[in-house]
């Protein structure tokens, strides 16, 4: 059943908002750093990616409720969530196998190997947040454009 009425513009347009907060504030925070003149500094504050998960919660759960684009969110929030685990996983692992178990120069050429698959992985976290806050806006426009089925009287 669609549920087009108020409750899941108000899921939408907030999940929209907390998706975008971590996009924009990056954003912000590297203009600032340019401007104090110590240089473009892209990385997103560690507290703010959750803001992410909070958005994606709420465009997943209005996405369901008004029946438009779920799989596309659903899989842009799994991909998220999936980028977001994995790397702190091999930073685990990275920090307590490694050094222990490993002789050192094997442990040094498997901590570079984990740096570049953690970064590799981090830039897809932000593909996926982009992509979470895109259709965030995408579901908010469509459920704001009047409907195209004329209803029954």
């Amino acid at each position: 059943m669609l549920k087009n009425n108020a409750f899941t513009k108000i899921l939408a347009i907030l999940g929209a908002i907390f998706a975008w907060i971590p996009i924009l504030g990056t954003l912000l925070l590297a203009i600032i750093s340019f401007l104090q003149k110590q240089g473009i500094q892209l990385e997103i504050p560690p507290g703010l990616s959750l803001f992410t998960l909070l958005g994606g919660s709420l465009l997943v759960w209005a996405a369901y409720r008004a029946e438009r684009d779920r799989d596309m969110i659903l899989g842009g929030f799994a991909l998220c969530l999936i980028f977001w685990v994995v790397p702190l996983g091999l930073l685990m692992i990275g920090a307590f196998a490694i050094p222990k178990t490993i002789p050192m120069g094997i442990g040094k050429v498997l901590a570079i190997i984990l740096s570049i698959l953690i970064n590799i992985l981090g830039f897809l976290f932000v593909l996926a947040m982009v992509n979470i806050a895109a259709r965030g806006l995408q579901l908010v426009r469509d459920l704001f454009k009047p409907s195209l089925v004329p209803e029954n009287s």
